[in-house]
């Protein structure tokens, strides 16, 4: 059986090419339908994931950023229910262009990032500089928190 804890399909963005193929491994063992997505991958592999996604067939998949910027902006990644950051991207504009995956189409969305604890202040700034280049309809202010883990 799987374990579903999302509705939908996502995109998960990792730091490193090899947590990319870790996180694929780690939800396969739940038979969770995942692919790795990476800028070492051929073109036609990179193409054949994109038509699983869009198709259904593969609900997640794990990206490593440094697959973010010569495809990502322009690939039509249909029905992101949901992104994942595991770790903060290096700037703010990577952070931005996840999270817009979610609302594409006016379709809602959520985004998720995990951060560590001295990331926190990076992640506040990425948070407040996000809503102030969104459209007000597209965001509600003071939606999310920061809590500190021990």
């Amino acid at each position: 059986s799987s374990l579903r804890l999302l509705r939908g399909r996502a995109l998960l963005f990792v730091v490193t090419l090899a947590r990319g193929y870790h996180l694929k491994l780690f939800l396969d063992q739940f038979d969770i339908p995942a692919c790795a997505f990476n800028s070492q991958l051929p073109v036609h592999s990179r193409c054949h994931v994109i038509t699983q996604f869009n198709r259904g067939i593969c609900d997640y998949i794990s990206k490593c950023k440094d697959a973010e910027y010569g495809l990502a902006q322009s690939i039509d990644f249909q029905n992101v229910a949901a992104v994942i950051n595991f770790g903060m991207p290096p700037t703010v504009d990577p952070y931005i262009h996840r999270v817009g995956r979610t609302a594409c189409a006016n379709n809602p969305g959520k985004a998720f990032t995990l951060a560590l604890p001295e990331e926190q202040e990076g992640l506040a700034y990425f948070l407040i500089s996000a809503a102030g280049a969104c459209p007000e309809e597209n965001h509600q202010a003071g939606e999310g928190h920061l809590e500190k883990q021990e």
